[in-house]
């Protein structure tokens, strides 16, 4: 059994965690932390901790205190990786949170985005404050989308202000009742942020109904490949390594 001052992965899921409780080396050597759960209590992390912590996912339902992101993000200089959802309104966070994680903004190299079933159709566009949060990570290299239709997928890449390297979506159910989804795929290629792209990533959705057919998918990677693009889906290989 793995030693608790050396826990990687903690996901606090529907209980009330007492923060303030756990141990500074417990916390300092966790590489991933995904809040789904109450938290109370502010941890205790003496000044000059380095924390391993390198990818952090926040729930709008839970979200944690102000004071619990100021004493974890600052001592997090690994921190590259933010997984957030979208809320019912179609915004992710209030400016107090967005303030908050500017900490983080330079060394953000993944983001990603879950818009949500009570918040996703096939049309739904992205919202001015989630355009602007996406606009001010500048370091970014690799973006995931999930659950949503073509529109979003475009207003979010649109408002990247660096090129990518890496895009991921899986796309929300319906997302080509019109019949003119791949063209919209294909558009977005066509954004200067795309310019740079190696990989692009359709996870299999269809759990939700958000698959390509076989048609749309041949299509979809002759689109790619034309742009000097590698298609591909949700599996991962060691040799994917740096460009995931």
């Amino acid at each position: 059994m793995r030693s608790p001052s050396r826990l990687w992965n903690c996901t606090i899921l529907d209980l009330e965690v007492d923060m303030s409780r756990l141990s500074s080396k417990l916390l300092a050597g966790l590489k991933s932390l995904s809040i789904r759960g109450n938290l109370k209590g502010r941890p205790r992390i003496p000044p000059g901790t380095t924390s391993e912590l390198t990818r952090f996912s926040l729930d709008p339902e839970y979200l944690p205190s102000l004071a619990f992101l100021d004493s974890i993000l600052p001592a997090a200089p690994f921190l590259t990786s933010l997984e957030l959802e979208v809320r019912e309104d179609g915004d992710m966070l209030s400016r107090d949170y967005t303030k908050c994680l500017q900490t983080i903004t330079q060394q953000l190299l993944h983001l990603a985005v879950t818009i949500g079933e009570s918040s996703s159709t096939p049309t739904s566009r992205a919202s001015l404050d989630v355009t602007r949060f996406v606009s001010s990570r500048t370091s970014l290299k690799s973006l995931e989308l999930c659950d949503c239709g073509t529109a979003y997928i475009k207003d979010v890449v649109a408002a990247l202000r660096a090129p990518l390297a890496v895009l991921e979506t899986e796309l929300a159910f319906g997302w080509n009742d019109a019949g003119t989804g791949v063209a919209e795929l294909a558009a977005v290629l066509e954004l200067p942020s795309m310019a740079g792209l190696k990989r692009w990533r359709m996870a299999d959705s269809s759990d939700w109904g958000g698959e390509l057919s076989e048609d749309e998918t041949t299509q979809w990677e002759e689109v790619c490949r034309a742009h000097g693009v590698e298609p591909r889906d949700e599996r991962r290989f060691f040799t994917d390594y740096p460009a995931e």
